[in-house]
């Protein structure tokens, strides 16, 4: 397993790593915006990063993102760079369960059709094993005709649809839903390609109520 550790500008660059050699100059860093991205390479993939803003070690909440399309990951991370939020990464169910245990993670988004495990499947083992743990669906299924792949992964449909066709599609929308609520027992389903606001406002939400019930716990 090899760990990578990068300081990442606003804008997306990465700081020569032969300057990050004191803590005087790491301070510097987070003094001009720049947030900490780890990555950990091993079987599969999985990263984490929060940013410079990021609050108090007790406050901070740790998402997770999973699916196994890494423009989809990387659009994800590009959305939440700026949020209070410490953020992982897995393309695969089976690893986001293991970040889940090792790094307490408060809050999952996952897609459901991926290799090996469904994002159902993935939200009972979830509910079943660490069932505080708040869950989001992102989803694609049901979704209108996406445009070629050069035009970004969350870009809205291009290609005219028949009325039969969208019944179809809203069908088997109507259908993984029940099945995610159902099942896998998420608390929010939300659509590809998603909305940047609605996606943050969820979120949000979600990160108020874990602080809420953290605040709740009697001390030890």
């Amino acid at each position: 397993m090899m760990a990578v550790c990068d300081f990442v500008d606003p804008a997306g660059g990465r700081a020569d790593r032969s300057d990050l050699t004191s803590v005087d100059t790491l301070d510097n860093h987070w003094s001009r915006g720049y947030h900490l991205e780890v990555e950990i390479f091993g079987n599969g993939t999985f990263g984490g990063s929060f940013p410079a803003e990021a609050a108090s070690m007790e406050d901070r909440v740790r998402l997770l993102f999973i699916d196994d399309d890494e423009l989809v990951l990387g659009a994800l991370k590009r959305t939440f760079s700026k949020e209070p939020y410490e953020l992982f990464v897995a393309n695969s169910g089976r690893l986001g369960l293991q970040i889940v245990a090792q790094k307490n993670i408060d809050i999952v988004v996952c897609d459901q059709l991926m290799p090996g495990m469904t994002g159902i499947e993935f939200f009972e083992i979830l509910f079943e094993k660490h069932r505080n743990v708040m869950r989001v669906m992102l989803s694609g299924v049901g979704a209108l005709p996406q445009p070629a792949p050069e035009a970004g992964p969350n870009t809205g449909p291009s290609l005219p649809i028949d009325l039969a066709t969208k019944s179809k599609l809203n069908a088997a929308k109507t259908a993984l839903k029940t099945h995610a609520y159902n099942e896998g027992q998420v608390h929010r389903y939300i659509e590809k390609p998603w909305k940047d606001l609605e996606l943050k406002t969820v979120i949000a939400d979600m990160a108020a109520i874990v602080r809420s019930t953290r605040r709740k716990r009697p001390s030890v």
